[in-house]
């Protein structure tokens, strides 16, 4: 075991000139009765966020998943549904390594719409409820301890810490060691173990969309809920890869909208977005674009005799696999497109 890793482990030990002995935390065992008297965690948001939980939202740069993350945190501390999902309220604490003076004008885009009351007014009382804070260094235990004891220190008991980015609290580890991001996983737990709460890592994916977040495999198998969110930001899809102890969520279709904040103090327009959920109406209208598209990409001249292949398409559209695939099955049950052949021979064109 490393020496940081240890230190995250093991109990403070005084101060000694004779050898070191450290004291590990004893672990509790638990009997088969025990076990089965155990009841699941609460939800923090129904099917998508268990209290005390680890979890993981990842997505492209500039995607959207500070938004989301703003979203989730703002309806916890209000208690507000969550697109329709109860909602249990509590307490936030929101670690911020993208620029704390940046969240103003977002959490003001959420404020906007939601009338009659709005929610963080003056003595309304999930305005006490959410507090904004820099995000701890994991990979040193005096760092999170810090930060445990700065939430304390506010008299706080949070359901939710969220950490954006997990880049950002690892600085000058490797994401793609499994031993650095162990590191941050565990000092997550301890977190989470100190303050009661769950820990939501706002993180970015890889460069090859389909092989998920960045960095090491560790980061997926450890946590206990994990979302992707990919698209373009008028067509975004919020996407269950993981959830451990229940059913996964089936996917969720959202757009970042932009919101008129008024004027600055030298009259230029200040605007920020919002999380919005897509009506059955957009999905209707973007598929029919989409396969509009598509259709107008199939007319080339190169793809005339044989037809185009998924990876074609795929490569013209910009998408993951999966959704690739989605429009192609929506092409063809339009009547728009045939398939000829099978799998990864197949190929696609138009319908005569």
């Amino acid at each position: 075991m490393d020496s940081e890793r240890l230190r995250l482990v093991t109990e403070e030990m005084p101060p000694t000139d004779g050898p070191v002995v450290v004291a590990l935390r004893r672990p509790r065992i638990y009997s088969l009765d025990e076990v089965e008297a155990l009841q699941p965690p609460p939800w923090l948001i129904d099917g998508i966020l268990p209290a005390q939980s680890l979890g993981l939202l990842y997505g492209p740069t500039g995607g959207g998943k500070t938004f989301l993350a703003i979203d989730l945190a703002l309806s916890i501390a209000t208690g507000y549904p969550w697109l329709g999902r109860n909602v249990e309220g509590g307490s936030v604490v929101f670690c911020s390594g993208e620029g704390i003076s940046g969240l103003s004008r977002r959490i003001g885009a959420w404020r906007a719409d939601r009338a009659p009351v709005d929610p963080f007014a003056a003595g309304q009382p999930a305005r006490s409820r959410v507090f904004v804070a820099e995000v701890p260094w994991l990979l040193d235990s005096d760092a999170v301890m810090g930060f445990v004891e700065a939430v304390r220190a506010v008299e706080v008991k949070p359901s939710l810490v969220v950490i954006d980015t997990l880049a950002r609290a690892i600085v000058g580890g490797d994401e793609n060691s499994a031993k650095d991001v162990g590191v941050a996983i565990a000092a997550a737990d301890r977190i989470k173990a100190a303050l009661g709460s769950a820990v939501l890592f706002v993180h970015h994916a890889g460069k090859d969309k389909d092989r998920g977040a960045r960095g090491s495999s560790a980061l997926l198998a450890a946590v206990d809920t994990a979302f992707s969110l990919d698209g373009p930001t008028d067509r975004l899809e919020l996407r269950c890869e993981k959830q451990k102890d229940a059913e996964a969520a089936k996917p969720i279709p959202l757009a970042l909208e932009v919101v008129d904040l008024g004027k600055d103090a030298k009259g230029a327009p200040v605007t920020s977005c919002r999380i919005r959920a897509r009506t059955a109406a957009d999905l209707a209208r973007e598929k029919t674009v989409e396969i509009d598209r598509l259709v107008k990409i199939l007319e080339r001249p190169e793809f005339a005799d044989g037809g185009a292949t998924r990876k074609q398409i795929e490569e013209d559209f910009g998408l993951a696999r999966s959704a690739t695939l989605a429009l192609i099955r929506a092409a063809v049950d339009a009547g728009r497109i045939v398939a000829t052949g099978f799998n990864r021979t197949a190929r696609y064109r138009i319908k005569s």
